[in-house]
């Protein structure tokens, strides 16, 4: 056989492949870490490991009536993060899964993995067992997420003092309200306020966001708010003030709910779309 069509045998089926599989890695695959729209209430349970470099990872679940109705698990970039980007950053809603998509070797993102198995666990009613996974990220999921389930199941298996209420809203424009209260007795213990874009391009009507579709406003490391002000500073200030006066509906005097002319910002609307949502929730709560 001639050894030039040897190589063009072995060659040809090489290139294909590597064709077939940069088409795979550069796929814009559909995925949403967007809670449900609506509300959801329940018992709460939670578990954390941090490193000595800071990397954390957690694990959350809510049970109501016996049913496991919502599993959440996320990580934090540590100080030993090989990009100075990943430090400190959120990976469930933040530009993060977009580097992985990028730059990782399956083409797949690091939210995709993990609601994955989210979803089995729920579809199974159980945090432990075997489940599918999707290629990419076991790094993640055998040495964090399935050891902290593990704890999690057995800290289930007595009852919680924790009550979580949650509630998800469409503002239009793709654009959601999101805001997480949990409540221990009768005190608030911490409450989330957050924004979070559409997960597709096309449903965020305003050009110069779009390119923040199926992140959120608080763990975005590159979203601007318009306020001048930090989104996240915006919002961890309402969590302090929430579980200090433990009244929802109090914002006056945090960062961005008034106009400052001299710096030519107005008040972030975020704040009006807070209040919606607290009003319901507050009502859901009895209080």
């Amino acid at each position: 056989m001639d050894k030039r069509f040897k190589v063009l045998l072995i060659c040809v089926p090489l290139l294909l492949a590597a064709l077939i599989g940069n088409l795979y890695k550069n796929k814009d695959s559909y995925w949403s870490a967007l809670p449900e729209e609506g509300m959801i209430s329940g018992d709460y349970y939670r578990v954390e490991k941090i490193s000595d470099t800071g990397k954390s990872a957690s694990l959350e679940a809510v049970v109501r009536d016996s049913q496991l109705i919502k599993v959440e698990y996320n990580e934090v970039g540590g100080r030993d993060s090989s990009r100075r980007y990943n430090q400190g950053l959120s990976k469930r809603f933040s530009e993060y899964n977009f580097n992985m998509m990028e730059h990782g070797d399956e083409g797949v993102s690091w939210a995709e993995v993990i609601l994955d198995i989210e979803k089995q666990m729920i579809e199974k009613q159980s945090l432990t067992g075997e489940f599918d996974m999707i290629a990419g990220c076991t790094h993640s999921i055998e040495l964090s997420m399935l050891p902290l389930a593990e704890k999690l199941e057995r800290k289930m298996e007595d009852s919680s003092s924790l009550r979580y209420y949650e509630l998800t809203k469409n503002l239009g424009g793709g654009l959601y309200g999101n805001l997480r209260i949990i409540v221990e007795g009768e005190r608030i213990i911490s409450c989330r306020y957050d924004e979070l874009f559409a997960p597709k391009k096309n449903d965020i009507i305003y050009k110069d966001l779009k390119r923040f579709y199926r992140q959120s406003k608080y763990n975005s490391m590159e979203y601007g708010d318009p306020s001048g002000i930090g989104f996240n500073m915006q919002m961890d200030e309402l969590n302090k003030r929430v579980v200090s006066t433990q009244n929802m509906l109090d914002i006056q005097g945090l960062p961005a709910t008034t106009d400052n002319p001299e710096r030519g910002k107005k008040r972030n609307v975020a704040w009006d779309n807070y209040i919606v949502l607290a009003k319901i929730l507050s009502k859901e709560m009895g209080r």
